[in-house]
């Protein structure tokens, strides 16, 4: 019996590197990047500083409450929390969640959770949509090997950057 759906597309800008390599500056240029999209979408962005100081300010999603050891050893936490943020889409919908995180493992992750386990295909279409949204504007900055498909941070990810999970 399945509870839950999530899929997740995994994104990054062509011309800088990587979360463990990428310099501060570098990193507030991804930043405001990604924001300048995200920012004619319905919702609101919140800086991973603000988040820690401010901890009760909205619920955080459960995919940013996860183990940061390995993040750690591998050098995604390089200036921690600088530049970080979540960006949660609103939807009049409580059965699914839909947000972004940016600069995290990638330089953008869009996250859509279906809460009931019964609406896959209505997901697998909202979150298309949001990524078409995305994808319009910055398909062309987006890293990419035509032979291999977008690049991530997880080799796993190579391809399409997306994952289906129950």
């Amino acid at each position: 019996n399945i509870k839950s759906y999530r899929i997740r597309f995994s994104r990054n800008i062509k011309g800088y590197p990587f979360s463990m390599l990428i310099s501060r500056r570098e990193r507030a240029d991804v930043e405001r990047i990604i924001l300048e999209v995200l920012s004619s979408l319905p919702g609101t962005y919140y800086s991973l500083e603000k988040l820690l100081k401010q901890p009760d300010l909205i619920t955080v999603p459960d995919a940013i409450h996860k183990e940061r050891r390995v993040d750690e050893l591998q050098g995604n936490l390089r200036h921690w929390p600088l530049n970080r943020g979540c960006f949660i889409h609103k939807e009049n919908n409580s059965e699914m969640d839909f947000f972004i995180k940016i600069n995290d493992n990638d330089h953008l992750t869009v996250i859509g959770y279906d809460h009931t386990g019964k609406n896959l295909i209505k997901l697998y279409t909202k979150i298309t949509k949001i990524m078409m949204h995305i994808d319009e504007r910055l398909l062309e900055r987006f890293a990419i090997i035509h032979q291999y498909g977008f690049l991530t941070s997880n080799p796993v990810d190579v391809g399409t950057g997306m994952r289906i999970s129950c």
